[in-house]
């Protein structure tokens, strides 16, 4: 018989999930989830979120990883970000089983908590939040046209206050981004730029409002539609029905240094981090900058080793790799930041075994305290041990 564990209500349905515990702990984080295995197996984690009519849908999953007694995992996101533009309930149920789950893209969360829960070689532990507050909304958002390397590029700006943003275009895909400012290049269907503050603590805010600019007067639009479909200002999001932000709650919002986020505890925080999809237009990108291209690329399991040529000339700092099972980069995308320009190769973990992933770089240099980065090179796919 499958065992189910609810941390937080602490209700047990079985005498035997008292002996056999998966987890060591899960919990949310400020940037998602995080958990650790108590016993070896494999584990599957699936984030959901409730909307305004009580319906449950998920949002994000990481599936069949292999994972070690004591090693953890850690998980954020664009997926993971979007939910928390709503307020209400958000759940992380991880799954613990004794082999891979069988098509675990397929899985809803009804075979969740019905199928895998009755499955005598399974293992289900969750949590929930309801959030309702929000994070204080940027201020002082401005726009305003500047050049850059001879080019039309649009400086939007903020007060700085330690938090990170997600910025998001009529007609691009979000970004997030940590700093008070950003240049961007916007094509002319891009009339309407929307700023919010992302969510510090996953299991007690949500994003903020956001404040949306018109590009063409340069001024702040009223508005109580959100970014995730991202249109112009409405109430009612097709993907998810009815969902009004509620005014924020200023008596109980982070207000200070103490409530930066915090970095990644996970041993690959450092270099790699769950990234947006990207897109050129929304980088600092100069066609002067001379790039690279990657020359080799090997699979391993659940890994993938890139080898790119070596460029430091003009002032060429490193390089930025992104990945994704999404050959058009819009969606699932991974980065990771090489640091140092004589570096030529890196090993990528933690991918999923079986799948075909796509790889991408880029080289960057600094020009003050801005990041300028060339364009990417062709994109190159493996299939992942």
């Amino acid at each position: 018989m499958c065992m189910v564990i609810l941390f937080g209500c602490l209700s047990i349905n079985s005498k035997a999930a008292e002996e056999i515990k998966p987890l060591e702990y899960v919990k949310f984080t400020s940037g998602g989830y995080t958990y650790r295995a108590a016993i070896p197996g494999y584990f599957s984690v699936f984030f959901t979120r409730t909307n305004s009519d009580g319906e449950e849908g998920i949002c994000d999953r990481d599936v069949n990883q292999y994972v070690e007694k004591g090693k953890g995992w850690e998980s954020t996101g664009t997926s993971i970000d979007d939910a928390y533009h709503y307020l209400g309930k958000k759940s992380v149920y991880v799954v613990w089983s004794t082999k891979p789950l069988e098509n675990p893209y397929a899985i809803k969360i009804d075979d969740i908590k019905n199928d895998i829960k009755n499955d005598k070689d399974c293992i289900v532990t969750s949590i929930s939040a309801n959030i309702t507050k929000r994070m204080p909304k940027p201020q002082d958002v401005k726009l305003e046209e500047v050049t850059v390397d001879g080019k039309k590029q649009y400086k939007l700006s903020w007060k700085s206050d330690r938090y990170t943003r997600c910025i998001r275009t009529s007609k691009s895909g979000s970004y997030n981004y940590y700093g008070d400012y950003k240049y961007m290049s916007l094509t002319e269907e891009e009339t309407l730029i929307g700023v919010c503050t992302l969510s510090n603590d996953r299991g007690k805010y949500a994003n903020s409002e956001p404040v949306y600019i018109d590009v063409a007067t340069k001024t702040i639009v009223e508005g109580d539609a959100y970014l995730y479909p991202f249109e112009r200002p409405k109430t009612k999001s097709p993907s998810t029905g009815e969902v009004k932000p509620t005014p924020t709650d200023k008596s109980d919002t982070p207000t200070g240094k103490n409530d930066t986020p915090q970095a990644s505890t996970g041993s690959d925080s450092a270099t790699t981090t769950k990234a947006p999809a990207a897109t050129d237009k929304n980088d600092n990108v100069s066609a002067k900058l001379k790039g690279t291209k990657i020359t080799k690329i090997s699979a391993g399991k659940k890994s993938a080793t890139i080898t790119w040529k070596k460029q430091t000339k003009g002032g060429i700092k490193g390089y930025e790799i992104e990945y994704s099972t999404d050959k058009t980069f819009k969606k699932g995308v991974k980065s990771v930041t090489i640091k140092k320009a004589k570096t030529t190769s890196k090993t990528i973990k933690k991918l999923k075994p079986g799948r075909k992933y796509y790889f991408r770089i880029r080289t960057y240099k600094k020009i003050g305290a801005e990041k300028v980065c060339s364009d990417w090179s062709k994109a190159k796919k493996i299939k992942i041990k």
